[in-house]
């Protein structure tokens, strides 16, 4: 955080990890205290003292870059349908997009 004792939507942004209209969205929903600047517009101060040690924790994205790890039963629905579709994989595998299907689908044949 910026050495003061408030923060700006901004400072929030990088902070979490998400843009800052997205912590505005957070302010305007109460989710997130804060005070508008007088003057202007588009300036939310969001006081520190607002914050508990966890409350930035909370807010930030997780590591998205690998994805969620595959259950032993999607792997095994994924094993035996090898020679369906996409169509019908995605229907069996309802948490799963079909680019994250096709992707682990071609690792499993590498792996054969």
């Amino acid at each position: 955080m910026v050495d003061r004792s408030y923060c700006t939507a901004a400072d929030m942004a990088r902070e979490t990890g998400y843009h800052r209209s997205t912590v505005v969205g957070w302010i305007k929903a109460g989710r997130i205290r804060s005070v508008k600047k007088r003057t202007s517009r588009s300036v939310y101060r969001i006081y520190q003292k607002y914050f508990a040690t966890g409350f930035i924790k909370k807010l930030k994205k997780s590591d998205r870059r690998h994805g969620t790890t595959w259950t032993a039963a999607e792997l095994c629905v994924l094993g035996n349908n090898m020679g369906k579709g996409l169509d019908s994989l995605t229907a069996m595998l309802p948490g799963r997009t079909r680019s994250a299907i096709c992707v682990r689908r071609s690792r499993e044949r590498r792996r054969q």
